[in-house]
């Protein structure tokens, strides 16, 4: 789905006025002509068109590509097929959250596009194309609605998570951990058995990710990291050390001070690991009265 592979159907005069109108009217939302696409619009041109089912609509085109506009002036139009499926079962939202086309996704969602019901060949739901992709903006959008299913599993059973824990996007690794269970096994596997990305992996265990949970072959996934340095270097800091200071009855001011600054990493990730390794070798080492 990455790659639309389109290319604009070629008109000619022997076509009737109805395959004339559809075909320019795909092509003027493909190029995100806005001008041309209202005009033909005005015209009578269908909205839904397409020569045979299953091919791409305007929406599905101009949402692929990003042409909020175009997007926007086609939801305007009266009959218009919000959730229409592609010949893979894709709806216009899920090629914008592919894409990471929020103002698109955006302007679905208040058409009313379904945001959880319509998957696609292999399962996968728009907040799964987001993880995918690595568009945090787009996940954050979709799960602020409420009813999107952040636990959700495609044919080959991988989740929003694990989807974004193994390709690495930690910033949507942080945005639906806190709706979905970080320890859920996958194919025998956790989220963090999968991750290759030290930013990743901190934002995990930040989550309450556990360490020592075995897959189903009795790995553990701080022994599924050997090889991976920066890693396994998140797992020897004891970044989830966090939690037990904070929780602490009894401490030091410096502890709570401590515990904050980790707070506010875990909530807005502002500091990059390697300040990690340093604020929680300290922690560790530190003589808590």
């Amino acid at each position: 789905m990455k790659g639309l592979g389109f290319d604009p159907d070629p008109v000619n005069p022997n076509m009737d006025l109805r395959t004339q109108l559809g075909r320019r009217l795909r092509a003027d939302a493909f190029r995100g002509n806005l001008r041309c696409l209202t005009s033909h619009l005005e015209a009578g041109a269908d909205s839904n068109f397409v020569d045979e089912p299953g091919e791409y609509t305007a929406l599905i085109l101009a949402a692929h590509r990003g042409h909020t506009e175009v997007v926007r002036a086609l939801l305007d139009v009266p009959g218009i097929d919000v959730d229409y499926t592609d010949g893979h079962g894709a709806t216009a939202l899920h090629h914008a959250c592919t894409q990471g086309e929020l103002r698109c996704a955006e302007a679905l969602l208040a058409a009313g596009a379904a945001p959880d019901r319509a998957r696609t060949d292999n399962g996968s739901t728009p907040l799964v194309n987001a993880c995918d992709f690595g568009h945090a903006d787009v996940v954050v959008t979709l799960l602020a609605l409420g009813r999107v299913d952040a636990e959700h599993a495609c044919h080959d059973d991988e989740t929003p998570l694990s989807t974004a824990a193994a390709n690495g996007w930690h910033r949507c690794v942080r945005a639906i951990a806190p709706h979905c269970d970080v320890n859920r096994r996958v194919c025998g596997r956790s989220a963090l058995h999968v991750t290759r990305c030290a930013d990743t992996a901190a934002a995990l265990l930040l989550a309450g990710a556990c360490r020592f949970l075995h897959n189903r072959d009795g790995i553990t996934p701080q022994e599924a990291a050997y090889g991976n340095a920066a890693v396994v270097a998140v797992f020897d800091s004891g970044i989830d050390y966090w939690h037990r200071v904070r929780h602490a009855k009894h401490g030091h001011a410096m502890r709570e001070a401590v515990a904050t600054l980790l707070l506010v990493w875990a909530r807005v990730g502002s500091l990059p690991v390697e300040m990690w390794l340093l604020v929680c070798t300290f922690v560790r080492s530190a003589d808590w009265p």
